[in-house]
Protein backbone atom coordinates (compact mmCIF):
# COMPACT_ATOMS: atom_id res chain seq x y z
CA UNK A 1 0.00 0.00 0.00
CA UNK A 2 2.69 2.51 1.03
CA UNK A 3 4.44 1.39 -2.35
CA UNK A 4 1.51 2.01 -4.42
CA UNK A 5 1.62 6.10 -2.55
CA UNK A 6 4.63 6.64 -3.41
CA UNK A 7 4.72 5.48 -6.63
CA UNK A 8 1.65 7.85 -7.16
CA UNK A 9 3.49 11.04 -5.50
CA UNK A 10 6.06 10.48 -8.17
CA UNK A 11 4.04 9.81 -11.02
CA UNK A 12 2.33 13.05 -10.14
CA UNK A 13 5.17 15.20 -9.85
CA UNK A 14 6.60 14.11 -12.80
CA UNK A 15 3.34 14.57 -14.36
CA UNK A 16 2.84 18.13 -12.53
CA UNK A 17 7.03 19.04 -13.94
CA UNK A 18 6.34 18.07 -17.84
CA UNK A 19 4.96 21.75 -18.14
CA UNK A 20 8.62 23.14 -16.89
CA UNK A 21 10.62 20.61 -19.65
CA UNK A 22 7.63 22.33 -22.44
CA UNK A 23 8.40 25.88 -22.33
CA UNK A 24 11.64 25.85 -21.02
CA UNK A 25 13.30 27.38 -23.98
CA UNK A 26 16.98 29.42 -24.60
CA UNK A 27 18.16 32.47 -26.55
CA UNK A 28 21.39 33.89 -26.98
CA UNK A 29 22.70 37.03 -26.74
CA UNK A 30 24.67 37.72 -29.03
CA UNK A 31 25.94 41.12 -27.46
CA UNK A 32 27.16 39.61 -24.48
CA UNK A 33 27.76 36.26 -26.38
CA UNK A 34 25.70 34.33 -23.23
CA UNK A 35 22.99 31.72 -23.51
CA UNK A 36 19.67 33.07 -21.25
CA UNK A 37 17.33 30.29 -20.33
CA UNK A 38 13.59 31.10 -19.81
CA UNK A 39 10.18 29.87 -19.21
CA UNK A 40 8.13 30.41 -22.95
CA UNK A 41 4.69 30.27 -22.36
CA UNK A 42 3.75 31.31 -25.11
CA UNK A 43 6.04 28.17 -27.15
CA UNK A 44 6.94 31.29 -30.03
CA UNK A 45 9.02 34.78 -30.21
CA UNK A 46 6.32 37.15 -28.80
CA UNK A 47 6.21 36.42 -24.75
CA UNK A 48 3.87 39.06 -24.39
CA UNK A 49 0.21 36.90 -25.95
CA UNK A 50 -2.80 36.36 -23.80
CA UNK A 51 -2.46 32.75 -24.44
CA UNK A 52 1.19 32.53 -23.13
CA UNK A 53 0.49 35.40 -20.18
CA UNK A 54 -2.57 32.33 -18.95
CA UNK A 55 -0.34 29.94 -19.25
CA UNK A 56 1.94 31.76 -17.17
CA UNK A 57 -0.76 32.64 -14.30
CA UNK A 58 -1.88 28.81 -14.61
CA UNK A 59 1.50 27.64 -13.75
CA UNK A 60 2.35 30.02 -10.41
CA UNK A 61 -1.00 29.46 -9.33
CA UNK A 62 -0.77 25.27 -9.58
CA UNK A 63 2.52 25.58 -8.09
CA UNK A 64 1.27 27.40 -5.06
CA UNK A 65 -1.79 25.13 -4.77
CA UNK A 66 0.12 22.13 -4.94
CA UNK A 67 3.65 23.18 -3.88
CA UNK A 68 2.39 24.62 -0.61
CA UNK A 69 -1.29 25.11 0.21
CA UNK A 70 -1.62 21.30 -0.43
CA UNK A 71 1.37 20.10 1.72
CA UNK A 72 0.97 22.36 4.74
CA UNK A 73 -2.84 21.14 5.04
CA UNK A 74 -1.59 17.67 4.99
CA UNK A 75 1.38 18.98 7.77
CA UNK A 76 -1.61 20.99 9.55
CA UNK A 77 -3.74 17.85 9.60
CA UNK A 78 -0.77 15.60 10.56
CA UNK A 79 0.08 17.47 13.57
CA UNK A 80 -3.73 17.89 14.76
CA UNK A 81 -3.88 14.10 14.92
CA UNK A 82 -0.58 13.65 16.80
CA UNK A 83 -1.18 16.39 19.41
CA UNK A 84 -5.12 15.20 19.47
CA UNK A 85 -3.50 11.20 20.16
CA UNK A 86 -0.98 12.93 22.23
CA UNK A 87 -3.14 14.23 25.01
CA UNK A 88 -5.39 11.11 24.56
CA UNK A 89 -2.50 9.05 25.45
CA UNK A 90 -1.97 8.08 28.91
CA UNK A 91 0.15 10.01 31.17
CA UNK A 92 2.18 6.86 32.69
CA UNK A 93 2.75 5.68 29.39
CA UNK A 94 6.55 6.50 28.14
CA UNK A 95 6.57 9.16 25.55
CA UNK A 96 6.51 7.97 22.01
CA UNK A 97 9.23 9.31 19.55
CA UNK A 98 6.78 9.79 16.83
CA UNK A 99 5.82 13.57 17.44
CA UNK A 100 9.87 14.17 17.77
CA UNK A 101 10.43 13.11 14.53
CA UNK A 102 7.24 15.10 12.87
CA UNK A 103 8.85 18.18 14.15
CA UNK A 104 12.09 17.22 13.14
CA UNK A 105 11.20 16.69 9.68
CA UNK A 106 8.61 19.87 9.30
CA UNK A 107 11.36 22.70 8.89
CA UNK A 108 12.34 21.89 5.17
CA UNK A 109 8.79 22.29 4.28
CA UNK A 110 8.79 25.73 6.12
CA UNK A 111 12.10 26.52 4.96
CA UNK A 112 11.02 26.50 1.36
CA UNK A 113 7.99 28.49 2.14
CA UNK A 114 9.37 31.79 0.80
CA UNK A 115 11.02 30.18 -2.34
CA UNK A 116 6.70 29.65 -3.51
CA UNK A 117 6.02 33.04 -2.27
CA UNK A 118 8.87 34.52 -4.51
CA UNK A 119 8.30 31.67 -7.13
CA UNK A 120 4.86 32.43 -7.79
CA UNK A 121 5.76 36.49 -9.07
Amino acid sequence: MVSCVILGVWVLALIFSAPYFIFRDTEHDHDEDITICFDNFALSDDNETSLGQFRHQAMAITRFLLGFVVPFTVIVSCYAVIIHRVRRSDPGQPARSGPLKSLLLSPPFFLCYPYHIMKSN
